[in-house]
Parts: structure tokens; sequence; C-alpha cells
């Protein structure tokens, strides 16, 4: 019997041991997923920004060159006639595949080069260049029925637009890093 009793105390502090420690490993897993959720926010955040800014550019450089007489690609117009939809949602689809680009290029790429933040974008938008080489010439000529004249300077119009949009993409979805007033510690946000 008095075995018995030593054994129920030794149960007991045990469970109130490994009470606490489920509590302390709790508390300290949901303190760092609060502060990998806020992270992944602020990520998300300048994936957005970055990919409606990034795409602003290309989408402007691609109509300055089809303005300047060069050949450029009016995606709005192309997806919609690609897709069969109206313009105004072809220019929506563009700008969504600019977004997820970038949340693609903030999530998994952008860690993993080295490098200034604008320089590893502008090395990310050589994927989705060569995507678009790929399905742009089936899809230019699928959707407008004739083929697209100067091809090379096409092929280098097209290439630099997208420099510019990984360049500056990079550039906006880089980490930024604050200055707390109060501690004087450095805290990034993305």
């Amino acid at each position: 019997m008095q075995r018995d009793h030593s054994l129920r105390g030794v149960a007991f502090y045990f469970l109130i041991f490994t009470f606490y420690f489920i509590k302390l490993l709790i508390q300290l897993i949901f303190a760092n997923f609060k502060k990998n959720l806020i992270a992944m926010e602020n990520k998300a955040k300048t994936a957005v920004i970055g990919g409606l800014v990034g795409t602003a550019v290309i989408t402007a450089l691609m109509l300055i060159a089809d303005a300047l007489g060069m050949p450029g690609i009016d995606f709005g117009k192309m997806l919609s006639e690609f897709t069969q939809t109206t313009p105004l949602l072809g220019w929506v689809m563009h700008f969504v595949m600019g977004i997820i680009l970038a949340f693609v290029y903030v999530f998994f790429f952008r860690d993993e080069f080295q490098g200034p933040y604008p320089v590893r974008g502008l090395i990310y938008s050589i994927i989705p260049y060569v995507i678009t080489m790929i399905m742009l010439f089936p899809m230019s000529v699928m959707s407008t029925g004739k083929s697209i004249h100067s091809p090379g300077v096409f092929i280098v119009a097209t290439m630099v637009a997208y420099f510019a949009y990984g360049y500056v993409m990079g550039y906006i979805t880089r980490p930024h890093t604050a200055v707390s007033t109060t501690s004087m510690h450095k805290v990034t946000t993305a």
C-alpha cells in the first residue's frame, strides 16, 4: 500500500510536469505561429503590391513599344481574344497573373537567390519570360490569326519588359527593415 501511494505521487507530479510542459510547448508554438503569420501577411502584402506595380511596368513598356511601331503585346486584348471574354476581363487576368507570379517569387524564390533583391527579381523573371515565349507565339497566332512581324525585335522587347517587371517587383518585394523608436531594435517585416 505504501508503494501505491508513492507511485501515485510520482504519477501525479509527472502529470503536472507533463501538463506544464505541454502548456509551454503550446505557448511557444502559438507565439511562433503568430510571428510567422504576421511575417506571411507582410510577404503577401508586398507580393500583391510588387505584382501590381511590376505588371503595370511591363504593360506600360509593351504598350509604348507598340505605339512606337515596335512589336509589342496588348496583353489584355490577347488574353480576351484567346479566352473569348471581354477586354476588361483579359486585363484583369493579366494583372492577376502578375500578382500570382510575385507570390511565387516571394514565397518560393526570393530567399533562394543571391544578390540585391532587384537583381533577384530580374533573375526570377527569366522563368515567366521563357514560359511566355513558349506560349505567346501560339497564342498570338491563335488569337489574331496572323504571325508576329519582326520576331527578333519582339523577343528582345518582351525580354526587356519582363526584366523590368522582375527588377521592379524584386525591389518592391524586398524584406523591409524598420527601426523601432522605443527599443532601437531592427525589425524585419517581410
